[in-house]
């Protein structure tokens, strides 16, 4: 099937026949009053070092794409209806290699698609922890640092999933890990080099986006990555992490009456 490649859905001209319902598609439900900009976005990460991309993003009703579909579901804007991985893959003709931080080549992508997701590429200088865990990101992060874990940067990367990045001197591991976390239901994976990140103000295919819990401003240095596979193992089920977190929270409520 044919793809729209990237300059096709920033309105310039593209390459490859499109049919004219897929130029005339309306990328809308992106983006929310107030937010910065992917372009910004990609800048501030460029001078921290961090390799970025950008990828294809959601957009909606279908049903503006070759006259059918569901009107209520996001697509992924490479108007491939059946897209295995919607809003997760480079803008064609770009591929992850293309990744980078020079200022100017992504000033020139942004022009062309204003609206991209983001991603930065896994390898020197940027390792992470995927975490999959169904409780709320802040409690969560309240009790690994209860245990004494220095959080760095922290996204929330969609519902029920957290993005630590980390540092080792060993680097990323040479392809993808997954561990399942039998304690807590939960499960982590460690992406390999060439592996993509999503980014803030990134959307995913399910409405979300993906945002800031420690922003990278914030954060001090990456806490150490095995600290933190070895805390993340113990985690409590997400209703015995509930209950902790209340008492956490009453106890705090104490303190600050006591004073």
């Amino acid at each position: 099937m044919t793809r729209v490649r990237w300059p096709v859905v920033g309105g310039g001209e593209g390459d490859g026949e499109v049919s004219k319902s897929r130029r005339t598609a309306t990328f809308d439900h992106v983006g929310a009053g107030g937010r910065i900009t992917p372009l910004e976005s990609a800048m501030r990460y460029a001078l921290r070092g961090v390799r970025v991309v950008p990828l294809h993003f959601p957009i909606g009703p279908p049903s503006l794409i070759d006259g059918g579909g569901d009107s209520g579901r996001l697509v992924c804007s490479c108007l491939e209806l059946d897209c295995q991985a919607p809003g997760l893959h480079p803008l064609e003709p770009l591929e992850i290699d293309n990744a980078t931080c020079d200022p100017v080549q992504l000033a020139r992508w942004f022009a062309q698609v204003p609206r991209a997701n983001v991603a930065a590429v896994v390898g020197a200088g940027l390792e992470v922890v995927e975490l999959h865990y169904a409780a709320p990101p802040a409690q969560l992060a309240a009790w690994l640092s209860a245990q004494g874990v220095r959080l760095g940067p922290v996204i929330v990367a969609g519902r029920g999933c957290l993005d630590l990045i980390v540092f080792s001197e060993a680097g990323p591991p040479a392809e993808v890990e997954q561990l399942d976390l039998w304690r807590s239901g939960g499960s982590l994976f460690r992406p390999g080099p060439g592996e993509l990140v999503v980014l803030p103000p990134s959307r995913f295919i399910d409405g979300s986006y993906a945002s800031w819990l420690v922003p990278w401003e914030q954060a001090g240095m990456p806490p150490d990555r095995d600290q933190v596979l070895a805390t993340v193992a113990g985690i409590p089920a997400p209703d015995r992490l509930a209950a902790w977190d209340v008492t956490r929270q009453d106890g705090q409520g104490v303190r600050a009456c006591g004073q």
